[in-house]
């Protein structure tokens, strides 16, 4: 036999021992057997270990590994299994699905996924049948208001040419021509008004499916692109976390979460909120987190799920005893899992930073969404930023190593539900991460006068967050009579 364990340069013991934190001290024993070939049973209790998808559980029998298993370490190391002993058979099928589909690192995630309910192409998938949905409420939207126009337009000309008529049949006076003159000329105006709005109405659905089809042609697919990459990179952490929660009996569950970002690049001045909404979109993935006990659910960045994982794993590694075993806290293991909070979520929603790079100002009155992808309200942000030093060209490589100035305010808030005793802001930065570190202060008012200011060094990382960073925003309250010490917070 050959146990598979964690790294340890002062273990002088034969095995194949791999580096991570997610690998058991011991997690798993390989046995040779001259009849079924070669097994794989758990090493450790609580040792995340998985065999084509499906969970290989301490205590449980030995699994024989067939030729092109696919085997997956704790949450950094996935195995194709080859058995030298096989039938000689083309190299081909070893590495090719019954689908045809290439067995590779991307199909053992995938396989992953699709049994553990952590299916990344379906909430793509989701992502943009949502977004198309969208587009065709829009598209007839802007159908029924072009016919309604053009409805009262020939009610007009109809009323117009009645109006004519019967001043043409009376006797022919001078006042009668004057007045015919009048109605004709006024006619005119009239028509011509409509046929103007008429005209624009077609501009602005035209720009509507024109700026959306560029979205989902551009930077979308790059996000949706870095989406697929960091979701496949994470759903092995995402199931792992899943299965230590069960097992300690926590009633938590982990999920991605796709979350629609405004591209301000898209706007165009002057147009209306409506069409606002289906200019190109940017995507942010976060994670959800439902807890079936307190039937509420949560919004983690990806980084502050990466900071609990750590924690969880070194939680189960002291719970299976591993490490000489430690008594634990209900409610500081719980917290581990899951914010306990007297603040709800709003609305979330999120925002890329492209004009700051040109020094554009921004102001957008953003869309507030809540977990089921509901309108929950919206929330005005302006961005500004200028270097300290005028520079005569506002180019992005002049940018480089100067010093910046800027301003992030959050304004006006609408919101639709509950009646909630005051607001705030939570919002990500660059010197955070994508956590959602920054916030302000408790409102009552329907405005949340917050403004974040930054002095930042152009450098090459920070340049890359203004390209391609987004920065998330979630608004919360306090419900009446259930936020502790919310009085002296407000004074």
């Amino acid at each position: 036999s050959t146990k598979v364990k964690r790294y340890d340069e002062e273990d002088q013991e034969v095995g194949i021992k791999l580096d991570a934190e997610s690998i058991r001290p011991h997690h798993a024993t390989l046995f040779a057997d001259p009849a079924s070939g070669v097994k794989l049973s758990s090493g450790a209790e609580g040792a995340a270990l998985w065999v084509n998808g499906d969970p290989v559980n301490f205590g449980d029998a030995p699994v024989v590994l067939q030729h092109g298993a696919r085997v997956i370490f704790g949450s950094d190391f996935v195995f194709r299994f080859v058995d030298p002993r096989a039938k000689k058979e083309p190299t081909r099928k070893s590495r090719v699905s019954d689908m045809g589909e290439v067995i590779d690192w991307q199909y053992a995630m995938s396989e992953l996924s699709r049994k553990n309910g952590v299916d990344v192409e379906a909430e793509i998938q989701k992502e943009r049948e949502r977004l198309s949905a969208e587009m065709s409420k829009r598209e007839a939207e802007l159908a029924d208001e072009q016919k309604q126009l053009e409805e009262r337009m020939a009610q007009e000309r109809q009323e117009y040419e009645k109006k004519i008529q019967e001043l043409k049949t009376k006797a022919g006076t001078g006042a009668d021509s004057q007045k015919l003159q009048e109605e004709q000329q006024q006619k005119q105006s009239v028509l011509s008004k409509f046929a103007s709005r008429l005209d624009q109405q077609r501009q602005r659905a035209q720009w509507v499916r024109s700026a959306f089809a560029a979205g989902k042609d551009a930077r979308f697919e790059l996000d949706v692109r870095l989406s697929r990459q960091q979701m496949a990179a994470l759903q092995p952490r995402l199931v792992e976390a899943n299965r230590i929660a069960a097992s300690s009996g926590i009633r938590v569950k982990y999920g991605f979460h796709l979350l629609d970002a405004i591209d301000p690049r898209a706007r165009k001045e002057g147009e209306d909120v409506e069409d606002e909404k289906l200019a190109p979109k940017r995507l942010l993935l976060q994670i959800k987190v439902d807890n079936s006990n307190k039937n509420g659910s949560q919004l983690w960045s990806l980084q502050k799920f990466q900071d609990r994982y750590e924690k969880m794993t070194a939680f189960a590694n002291g719970k299976g005893n591993t490490r000489g075993g430690t008594s634990h806290d209900e409610d500081h293991d719980m917290a581990l899992f899951w914010d306990e909070m007297d603040h709800v979520l709003v609305g979330t929603a999120a925002i890329g930073l492209t004009p700051l790079l040109k020094l554009n100002a921004v102001k957008e009155y953003v869309t507030l969404k809540h977990f089921s992808g509901e309108v929950s309200g919206a929330v005005e942000v302006t961005m500004a930023m200028e270097v300290k030093q005028s520079a005569s060209n506002k180019d992005v490589s002049d940018l480089k190593g100067q010093k910046v100035v800027g301003t992030i305010s959050f304004g006006r808030l609408s919101h639709h539900g509950q009646n909630w005793s005051s607001f705030f802001v939570r919002f990500s930065w660059f010197d955070t991460d994508g956590r959602m570190e920054h916030m302000s202060n408790a409102v009552q008012a329907a405005d949340l006068k917050h403004s974040f200011t930054f002095e930042q060094e152009c450098n090459e990382s920070f340049l890359k967050f203004l390209e391609e960073g987004v920065m998330a925003i979630q608004i919360r309250a306090y419900e009446k009579g259930k936020a502790a010490g919310e009085v002296q917070s407000l004074k």
